[in-house]
């Protein structure tokens, strides 16, 4: 039996509160409540099973739920199953907009600040199992999460100010695992973008500090990002293109800027700038892999080093600066299971490693003030090893052809 409900309903114990409430269908539950002065709410539910609860407690709040329920012949129209929204705002001129139109959807909005916004949309036609999450703890901060087809999964934590995250993801084919994108930003005026399209790809990100920036966008499928940014002022761009990708970006200090591109699969990149509260800043690393199976790492650190992470044999000597600021370290791969890896403390120092061909080994390790190396390969099977210590020393490789082996060591 199908029942058609239109209502004013929940209850207001302010004044000028207004909440409209459509069912559509069977079985279906909505639960409005407003405390305080001109909150608004429209809830619309379309189908069977539905379950859709608001919560507004503030002044000037308003809250839009529309869920298509139940419709098991997918092939006449877009629909969905048991879906449920779920909107608690506590504050003032709060917005949350959910719209979820699919399979077993869920989405929950909670905002305790004030003039915080929240908007959700999961799946069109033949969506599935999609979940969305969203908590911000302060004013002024932004999400907006859209999901479509099939099994995402996306989260965000704002505690702070002025945080805005958006994030956007969408499967293959009917049946296909889907993505799954997590967020957390604790601090003030970070900002942060989630983009994947493919299947069974993951994004994190989290951002400790203030004025913070990541952008991560993956097209493929099985790729990973992960970026940890603590501190002021991070930059980090991630553009994955292909298959089982991985990147990794960890800054920690000030001022940081750090780039990943990598076009093919398999490849492994990692950035790891004043990891483990090294200190310093304004550090500059870019890395760019085109083909498959390469393998690309910077440290740009006062503390750690390479130990080898099971990739590469470990840097010849551990950095003793104890600091690392304004170095630049830029790497290229054209070509397939190239590695290259390089390691800088202290401050001033450039390096670039470029590798075209296959099967090449590149490593430099810098320590000191106002140094420079250069690492170029062209060919196949070539491995160099550059080591300077001290201040101001210059070093340049080229590598023309295959199974070349060279090795540079400068100290003062």
């Amino acid at each position: 039996m199908t029942v058609a409900a239109l209502a004013v309903c929940g209850y207001a114990l302010g004044q000028s509160n207004n909440s409209i409430v459509a069912q559509t269908g069977n079985d279906n539950d909505a639960v409005v409540t407003q405390t305080g002065n001109v909150n608004e709410s429209l809830v619309g539910q379309t189908g069977d099973r539905n379950m859709a609860t608001v919560d507004q407690l503030g002044v000037g709040n308003d809250s839009t739920v529309d869920q298509d329920g139940d419709n098991p012949d997918q092939t006449v129209a877009p629909g969905g199953r048991d879906n449920i929204a779920t909107v608690s705002q506590t504050g003032d001129n709060n917005i949350s907009d959910v719209d979820t139109n699919g399979d077993r959807n869920e989405a929950t909005n909670t905002q305790l600040g004030n003039d915080n916004e929240a908007y959700v949309q999961q799946g069109v036609g033949y969506a599935e199992d999609n979940v969305s999450y969203v908590n911000q703890t302060g004013d002024g901060n932004y999400s907006r999460q859209d999901q479509r087809f099939d099994n995402n999964d996306a989260g965000v934590d704002q505690t702070g100010d002025n945080n805005r995250a958006i994030q956007y993801q969408t499967s293959g084919p009917d049946g296909s695992p889907g993505n799954i994108a997590r967020i957390n930003q604790d601090g003030n005026d970070n900002r942060s973008n989630q983009n994947q399209r493919g299947n069974s790809n993951m994004a994190y990100d989290d951002q400790i500090g203030d004025l913070n920036r990541n952008t991560q966008r993956q097209r493929g499928d099985s790729n990973l990002s992960d970026v940890d940014q603590t501190g002021l002022r991070h930059r980090s761009n991630v553009l994955q293109r292909g298959d089982f990708n991985n990147s990794r970006i960890v800054q920690v200090g000030e001022l940081n800027r750090a780039t990943q591109r990598q076009t093919g699969d398999s490849n492994f990149a990692g950035a790891y700038q004043n990891h483990n509260d090294g200190g310093g800043s304004g550090n500059v690393s870019t890395q760019t892999q085109t083909g498959n199976n390469n393998g690309t790492g910077i440290i740009q650190d006062g503390i750690t080093y390479w130990t080898g992470a099971g990739i590469a044999t470990p840097l010849p000597h551990p950095p003793t600066s104890g600091y690392s600021e304004d170095n630049t370290s830029t790497q290229t791969q054209t070509g397939d299971n190239n590695l290259a890896y390089s390691q800088q403390a202290g401050a001033d120092n450039v390096l670039d490693q470029t590798q075209d061909g296959n099967g090449n080994d590149g490593y430099i390790a810098q320590d000191g003030l106002g140094n420079m190396a250069t690492d170029l390969q062209m060919g196949n099977d070539n491995l160099s090893n550059t080591l300077q210590l001290g201040d101001t020393h210059v070093s340049t490789m080229t590598q023309v052809g295959n199974l070349n082996v060279s090795s540079v060591s400068q100290n003062n």
